[in-house]
């Protein structure tokens, strides 16, 4: 066997090898988690992890012309013994497409156990079959043979080559005749022939003995008259994705049954990108999150230009289905691509729409077969194919945009990793293909690790105040049928971004437009989850549109839709038949005699007027139940399901072989995130009971801190169970005090998640207790917890700015920032660090609060000098030390230091970086003095001694793998220096940093010009 990198160039074939290599890695059941990897005197091409048990691999992997000699071998074996320090059970592969010299063969065999395993060409070869990723060498053959009848002197050479190319593996089948070899084809690891453009393109990157011969190929797809699939496809999908109605909300008849363009009510969508792997999420609030690359806030379009495959996650409601729409037709309809903004690419993809909640997933189950099966379920069947020519030509050629569209929608969690490891695999065959999939981010970690390798993760970003007036202004126009002024509207809009807790429910498009809802139709904005969504439940079975429809009894229809979405929701199902639904009619009719025995519907009738009315209940499909095809329902979202699941147990409306105590019954799913949000809302539903769910879960809480603490380890768990902690306390459910502090406290220890709930629990009935915990906390200057309440300080600082213009501000901060109480000082700076903070990331809606860009800036400014002389005196308090160069690391973004306090805050600077350069203080020293360097430069004799260049230029030296802030740090005191070799000073930045970094950028530039 034969295996050849197809690139020319050097430095490509490594890169490309490797990428073809974690095809390998993943068909031995393992999922890449990291490539290329650099450590101190070693290199590490892939680290992997298995998919289903708790073990991992790194793998050494070799493009060689020559076979791979013993010496190789054992620089392998030392790298697996470092790495076998921190994981004694790390396994290693070593993988050579030239094979092992017969000595080295012999000296690993002669091992008591195997050091490693040895792939070759025939055992990457055997491994690509057994994953089926690569179909066999006789199958490529039988595709390639019917060239043979053309010329009857033609053979098939015996000689077994694969080629690993950017856009997969391919076979290449040598033609002889008379014994030379006179051309080949090239085979693709589906099976199928690749045409003659893209065989010819392939052909200019292989070695010189093949670059000179006839390529036999197929004629090209556009030959083939597939336009008549590609017509009937994109009318399948425009009529598919082109619309959206508003059926089941309030509105007239005509606006309910209206089919609106989907750009009608899309908007220009941001997302976050998220960290690689979901538990390396950082710890701390956004100020925490250093870099501003990594809190980045990016459009679609430009992130579309860059990756190739993407995940986005986000909450139900928040557009994740609009937004597969909208790519969906903007790639099949290029004028309708030119009525948004949003600066999608102009690429000639064709867009692939899967939905998970149509999925049924078997083991039989392929995505190639999902996507060939689009012309039975599209009705033209007669297409079927060239259909198959258009969509494999079209994925080979890497002008597939696949789009997945609710992936956590594929209720069953085995079915779901099946789905993503055949995805894996797909992708594996199809490299060059473009893949955009959303999910909730509950039902995502299932499948993390297997997405995780193939996409970049994103979260879409909340509403932003230009999305609440575009959505409320569009929602308006083509939904309220009473002709209302600009002025009206902007006023809503404003009711809605004025009030921190009427903000919180409009973070997403379906919370906004429910409120706009309960807005028109009871005059108020509503301040609780609950409260929301038992008046929109109310308007869509009672009070909307009686004229058109009889409304439904509530006392009736709201226990029977609870009773079922209990039981959905406790099965974790998010269907059900129509004949499981009316038995679970029947049964809650039965259990709960007292509520139910007067009803005058039938089950039946209950389910068809539920959907005629207000399709809270919807059709999903159809399922098959003894052999009879019956139809499957689902609430129209998971939140209204989550609601009434709540309001079930709130009001004992359950099964009576279930734990009739509340509190008993969710206490056995706070393990479970899918019932985080039923939790929640179960405590406010509870009344004086949600203070004994509160107790319970601060207990819990708390057992599983212990547990995770004398195992050193943490969990993502403890991290949710404390946001749903805050999001209890937010909501104001009864707590007892000492539950609710404890809940504040834990929030502030163990949760990121949390950050911003603090401004909506400050202004209701656990404000006081927020407040007070906060400011005793900040009281003491040695407490090693004390950075944790410097982030939330800020949100204690902004309640009490409530009613005053930006110089009423300005003077609370004089008065603050001269006070004798160390917490007071300790508000007001973290107001200023997270003003600075949303200056520098251009986030305009806090800054607008608080008297706009221009206040902001001299709130800041103005500043600066005392928070300098605080750090000077406080200097060799570590705790209080660190919140304070933290805040000046966000400060120093947009303004310079005063020349009063210049040389004194930065020996304070120094001292941390030259001494503790792995400590968070010398990180974010390190961040504040690459800031302000070039204030610095005539001051170098004055700020470093002997002993300090000598340290400088030792770190210099030994290229040390400082954390990046610190090792700016280094780099900006070399400049400082103005006595260290500029070439040392530059080819220590290039070993160390990122060259796309815009701050190494900024002191590259220093170093040119000192």
């Amino acid at each position: 066997m034969r295996i050849i990198v197809a690139s020319t160039d050097i430095n490509v074939q490594g890169d490309l090898f490797a990428e073809r290599m974690s095809d390998v890695v993943h068909a031995l059941g393992y999922e890449t988690l990291y490539m290329n990897i650099n450590k101190p005197g070693r290199e590490i091409d892939i680290h992997a992890r298995h998919r289903l048990e708790n073990r991992s691999i790194v793998v050494e992997c070799k493009a060689h012309n020559r076979p791979i000699s013993g010496s190789d071998l054992n620089k392998f074996a030392g790298i697996l013994e470092s790495e076998r320090v921190k994981d004694p059970g790390i396994s290693g592969y070593f993988i050579s497409i030239s094979g092992f010299t017969a000595p080295a063969r012999l000296q690993e065999s002669e091992f008591p156990r195997p050091r490693f395993l040895l792939l070759g060409p025939d055992e990457i070869y055997k491994q690509l079959i057994a994953g089926r990723i690569l179909v066999t060498r006789e199958q490529a053959v039988f595709s390639a043979a019917n060239f043979l009848e053309a010329d009857n002197n033609l053979s098939i050479s015996e000689k077994p080559v694969l080629v690993a190319h950017q856009s997969g593996w391919l076979w290449l089948i040598e033609f002889t005749k008379f014994g030379i070899t006179v051309g080949f084809s090239l085979v693709h690891a589906s099976g199928h022939l690749v045409p003659t453009s893209a065989a010819e393109s392939i052909k200019s990157s292989l070695p010189e003995e093949f670059r000179t011969i006839k390529i036999y190929a197929p004629r090209d797809p556009e030959e083939w008259g597939n336009e008549d699939a590609f017509s009937a496809y994109a009318q399948y999908v425009l009529q598919e994705c082109g619309s959206i109605t508003l059926e089941g909300m309030p509105v007239d008849n005509y606006a309910s049954t209206a089919r609106h363009d989907v750009e009608a009510f899309y908007i220009d969508i941001t997302l976050e990108k998220m960290p690689t792997h979901l538990e390396e999420r950082p710890q701390g609030n956004l100020a925490s999150r250093g870099p501003r690359e990594e809190v980045r806030v990016e459009r679609l379009g430009e992130i579309l230009t860059v990756e190739k495959k993407i995940a986005v996650l986000a909450p139900p409601g928040s557009g994740k289905s609009t937004l597969i729409k909208r790519l969906a037709v903007a790639y099949l309809d290029p004028h309708r691509r030119s009525l948004i903004d949003d600066d999608l690419p102009s690429e000639p993809w064709m867009p692939i729409v899967i939905r998970g909640r149509d999925l049924k997933i078997s083991e039989q189950t392929t995505i190639l077969g999902l996507i060939h099966d689009i012309p039975r379920k599209a009705e033209f069947p007669q297409l079927d194919n060239s259909f198959r020519r258009l969509v494999n030509e079209t994925m080979r050629a890497g002008k597939a945009l696949l789009l997945i569209d609710g992936i956590d929608e594929i209720a069953d969690e085995t079915a779901r990793r099946r789905f993503t490891t055949q995805l894996r695999t797909f992708l594996a065959i199809y490299p060059s293909v473009r893949l955009v999939l959303t999910s909730r981010e509950a039902g995502f970690r299932v499948v993390a690790t297997d997405i995780n390798y193939c996409c970049v993760v994103y979260r879409l970003s909340e509403l932003t105040d230009a999305n609440i007036y575009k959505l409320t202004h569009a929602w308006y126009a083509h939904v309220d049928p009473t002709p209302r002024g600009k002025d009206y509207i902007d006023q809503v809009v404003n009711r809605i971004t004025d009030n921190s807790r009427v903000r919180r429910l409009a973070e997403n498009p379906l919370l906004l437009t429910t409120l706009l809802y309960v807005q028109r139709w009871i005059g108020d904005m509503p301040k609780r989850r609950i409260i929301l969504y038992d008046k929109a439940i109310e308007l869509l079975l009672m009070t909307w549109n009686v004229e058109g429809h009889t409304p439904l009894n509530l006392d009736e229809v709201v226990p029977q839709l609870s009773y079922l979405a209990f039981k959905m929701t406790i099965q974790g199902e998010q269907r059900a038949s129509y004949h499981d639904m009316e038995k679970t009619f029947l049964e809650a009719r039965k259990e709960m005699p007292e509520v139910l025995a007067y009803v005058s519907t039938t089950a039946g009738e209950v389910i068809r007027r539920v959907e005629l009315r207000s399709s809270l209940l919807v059709k999903a499909g159809h399922t098959i139940e003894a052999g009879r095809l019956l139809t499957s329902y689902e609430f129209r979202h998971l939140t209204f399901q989550e609601y009434l699941t709540a309001r079930a147990i709130a009001n004992d409306w359950i099964p009576a072989s279930m734990d009739r105590d509340p509190v008993e019954l969710l206490k056995q799913h706070f393990s479970d995130p899918n019932w985080s949000e039923v939790i929640v809302l179960c405590s406010t539903l509870l009344g004086r009971k949600g203070a004994e769910l509160i107790k319970a879960l601060v207990a819990y809480v708390n057992e599983m801190i212990s547990s995770q603490e004398e195992e050193n380890n943490t969990s993502d768990r403890i991290d949710t169970l404390v946001h749903v902690l805050l999001s209890c306390i937010s909501d104001e459910a009864q707590a007892f005090p000492e539950d609710a502090e404890d809940a504040i406290d834990l929030a502030l220890h163990f949760s990121y998640y949390t950050l911003g709930m603090y401004q909506d629990i400050l202004t209701g009935r656990y404000g006081d207790t927020a407040k007070s915990l906060i400011i005793q906390q900040l009281s003491d200057r040695d407490a090693e917890y004390l950075i944790k309440y410097f982030q939330v300080a800020a949100d204690v600082f902004a309640h009490e700015t409530n009613g005053l213009d930006s110089s009423g501000i300005s003077q609370l901060l004089t008065n603050r920032l001269q006070s004798s109480s160390l917490a007071e000082q300790l508000c007001a700076i973290s107001f200023l660090f997270s003003l600075s903070y949303h200056l520098d990331v251009n986030d305009n809606l806090p800054i607008s609060f608080f008297g706009g860009r221009d206040a902001v800036f001299q709130y800041v400014s103005g500043n600066v000098e005392h928070v300098c002389n605080f750090l000077i005196e406080s200097k060799d308090e570590e705790h209080l030390v660190l919140c304070l160069i933290w805040a000046l690391a966000w400060m120093t973004e947009t303004v310079t230091l005063p020349d009063s306090v210049l040389l004194d805050t930065a020996s304070t600077l120094i001292f941390w970086v030259l001494n503790k350069p792995l400590s968070q203080q010398g990180w974010f020293s390190g961040w504040v003095l690459s800031n302000i360097h070039g204030q610095l430069k005539n001051f170098g004799d004055k700020l470093l001694s002997e002993i300090d260049i000598a340290i400088i230029q030792a770190c210099l030296r030994r290229k040390d793998k400082l954390p990046e802030f610190a090792a700016m740090g280094i780099s900006a005191l070399a400049i400082i220096a103005d006595c260290i070799d500029k070439d040392i000073i530059r080819n220590y930045i290039d070993s160390v940093s990122d060259a796309a970094d815009e701050r190494w950028d900024k002191i590259r530039g220093s170093v040119s010009s000192s």
